[in-house]
């Protein structure tokens, strides 16, 4: 049973590193932005893109937030369903926001708050 959820454990880092690193190419993002954003180290995000790292479910900050990072993604994909359309809307102004998604998504609360306007967005169409 042990070695089962160490297994599960390992397939849940491999996917969710390989999820956060596509949606941090599909929306642009630099190492650096990712890095801050996610709440790893400039160092982990290299190792990360290098395959040398994968994100770890028994850091919660850095696990919630790839998988809020990730569900940011899966909505705003939803919506514009274009590569371009989602950079360009995530560095823009917005002005139900009150700023730029991307301003926003720098601290929990705001990425949080993106996420919930993206999924009401979602839900009326």
């Amino acid at each position: 049973m042990v070695g089962q959820v160490q297994m599960d454990s390992h397939r849940a880092a491999a996917a969710v590193s390989k999820a956060a690193l596509r949606t941090s190419e599909y929306l642009g993002l630099k190492q650096k932005e990712f890095a801050h954003i996610v709440g790893v180290s400039p160092t982990k995000a290299s190792h990360l893109w290098a395959s040398e790292y994968q994100l770890n479910p028994s850091i919660k900050s850095e696990w919630e937030n790839s998988i809020l990072l990730i569900r940011l993604f899966t909505s705003l994909d939803a919506i514009l369903g274009e590569r371009e359309a989602a950079r360009t809307w995530l560095r823009g102004e917005n002005t139900a926001l009150g700023d730029s998604p991307f301003n926003l998504i720098q601290s929990v609360e705001g990425l949080v708050h993106v996420i919930n306007y993206l999924d009401a967005s979602v839900n009326s169409l």
